[in-house]
Parts: C-alpha cells; sequence; structure tokens
C-alpha cells in the first residue's frame, strides 16, 4: 500500500439508524458487537504448560446496542420483530498523509433479533436514554461501499477482507 491511500481516521461526522434499507427510526449511539474468537486451553503430557489455541472462525454472541433519545412507537416496534434488519449508516473525516481532508462512508448491516429494551429515565431537560439490545445474527461491514467484515452465524461464514475464513471447513463438512 502506498502513501496516497493510507489515511488516518480522525472522527465520526454523524450516522442514520434504519430498519430496512429506507425506514428511518431516529436518532441513536450504537455500540457495535465485540469479536471474540473463541478459544480452547491445551495441556497435557508433552507440553511444558498450557496454552490457548485460537478456533478458526469461531466467535462468541454477538450483541450489539442503540441508544435512543426517546422511546418512539418505531424504537418500541423492534421489540416486536424476530428477524430485524438495522442498516447504521456512519460518515467518517478521514485526512490523507498529504494533509487533505476527505469523507469517508461507512455502512453496518445486522440480522438480529431485539432481546431488551430499558426504556431510560426521564428528568426535565434531558434525553430520555431509551436503550435496545440486540442478538446479532449477521454483520456486514462495508467502507466506501466495499465489504470489509461479514459474519454470518447461521450459514458458517467469517470473511475479513473478502477472504471466508471457514470456506474450507464448510467445503469439509459439505455444506457448499
Amino acid at each position: 500500500m502506498n502513501n496516497n491511500t493510507k489515511k488516518i481516521n480522525e472522527t465520526t461526522i454523524s450516522f442514520s439508524v434504519y430498519a430496512g434499507a429506507t425506514e428511518y427510526i431516529g436518532t441513536a449511539q450504537a455500540t457495535l458487537p465485540e469479536i471474540a474468537l473463541k478459544t480452547e486451553n491445551i495441556n497435557g503430557a508433552g507440553l511444558p504448560g498450557e496454552y490457548e489455541a485460537v478456533i478458526t472462525g469461531q466467535t462468541n454472541a454477538l450483541n450489539m446496542s442503540l441508544q435512543f433519545r426517546g422511546l418512539s412507537r418505531d424504537v418500541v416496534a423492534l421489540m416486536a420483530k424476530n428477524n430485524n434488519i438495522i442498516e447504521l449508516r456512519p460518515v467518517s473525516q478521514v485526512r490523507d498523509l498529504g494533509g487533505t481532508p476527505q469523507l469517508a462512508a461507512q455502512k453496518h448491516v445486522f440480522s438480529c433479533q431485539a432481546k431488551n429494551l430499558k426504556p431510560g429515565d426521564i428528568a426535565p431537560g434531558s434525553p430520555q436514554n431509551v436503550t435496545v439490545d440486540f442478538a446479532v445474527y449477521r454483520w456486514e461491514a462495508f467502507e466506501n461501499g466495499k465489504s470489509v467484515l461479514e459474519i454470518d452465524k447461521l450459514n458458517f461464514i467469517h470473511k475479513i477482507n473478502g477472504v471466508d475464513q471457514l470456506a474450507e471447513i464448510r467445503k469439509m463438512m459439505g455444506r457448499v
């Protein structure tokens, strides 16, 4: 990679939250899922102690939270759906190494189910801070229109920058 393509991510300018691809559902803050690969402690005869083996493409459960400024019909409706498609569309300010500021588009698409609604607090002159927690079954992240991450728990897919870490395992299992 040459220096002309390297950029410093300075900040998220703003983002939108959508149910499906078109229904804007409000002003929010998002906590994205933590990607923690599963591990197994290995020990026994012939090893001087133990080590932690990272299991290819296997992750712990993925969870996401959205915190909205207030309770609304659209926010509550997220609890009624068994399969929500949530899109987050952040726009970031980046700077190339020549010092020129630029915009970068991201998109995060989640297939998820709401599992918890915290209605927040009510106080004069303050947002209510309603939080909805989701179990995530599929997450695909895009940078400037290009997929950089795809984890699909139900279809045995774990792609990093277009390379599926589980493709060979699916093939060996007969799940093409």
